[in-house]
């Protein structure tokens, strides 16, 4: 018997999964344009990442961040 797996995603660090598609789309970003990073971050005027709700939800709400309770 042969088990065939498709459209498999693994993490490539510890990260919450709902930020995976902007992580991965940073990867690819340098990966094809290498020059990019060649001078540092300084060069980098703004990164603007749009998330759909439900991951904004989880990873991205600011009282999370500091959070007084368990």
């Amino acid at each position: 018997m042969t088990s065939v797996l498709l459209g498999m995603h693994f993490k490539l660090g510890l990260y919450e999964h709902q930020s995976a598609g902007a992580i991965e789309a940073i990867l690819k970003l340098v990966n094809k344009h290498p020059k990019i990073l060649e001078d540092g971050l300084h060069n980098i005027d703004y990164i603007n990442i749009v998330a759909y709700e439900p991951a904004f939800g989880i990873i991205g709400d600011i009282a999370k961040r500091s959070p007084t309770t368990r």
